[in-house]
């Protein structure tokens, strides 16, 4: 029986790659790139990536899987917080 030779594995270790990886979606979001859902927040709107706000938020992941690609936001909730919650996603 011949044994197969081990496969090298090779690590590769990136600076601040999170940080790096959060400016470059924001920097994305910001130029309307990739963006594939939108926030409605009464007459404003947030362009936004799907994944982002799923990943941080359990208010967009259940909307998000029920398949919606543009979430109203109840008008109960005020624009500004919206907005600085989808900033925060953006920025940790």
């Amino acid at each position: 029986v011949q044994m197969a030779a081990a496969e090298a594995v090779h690590h590769i270790h990136l600076q601040n790659f999170s940080r790096s990886l959060l400016e470059t979606l924001n920097g994305q979001r910001l130029g309307g790139h990739f963006c594939d859902v939108t926030v409605r927040i009464r007459e404003a709107s947030l362009r936004a990536h799907r994944c982002v706000l799923a990943a941080g938020s359990p208010f967009f992941q259940d909307k998000l899987l029920l398949g919606h690609s543009e979430i109203r936001v109840p008008p109960v909730v005020p624009a500004q917080t919206v907005r600085q919650l989808v900033e925060f996603l953006y920025s940790g």
